[in-house]
């Protein structure tokens, strides 16, 4: 299962990053369909960080 080409502002500087597959291979996070919903008391950028 591939993951949708998206974009979340990871670092909240107002500009939005590309998030593509490469990124979610070889599966994706627990938290990838909980955007913008709090996920186990955590929120989404809280628990990803910057994405590196």
């Amino acid at each position: 299962m591939m993951g949708p080409a998206m974009t979340v502002d990871w670092d909240r500087d107002g500009r939005m990053d590309l998030v593509g597959r490469n990124y979610w291979w070889p599966e994706p996070p627990k938290w990838w369909r909980n955007t913008g919903r709090k996920h186990k008391g955590v929120t989404l950028f809280e628990r990803a960080g910057r994405g590196d």
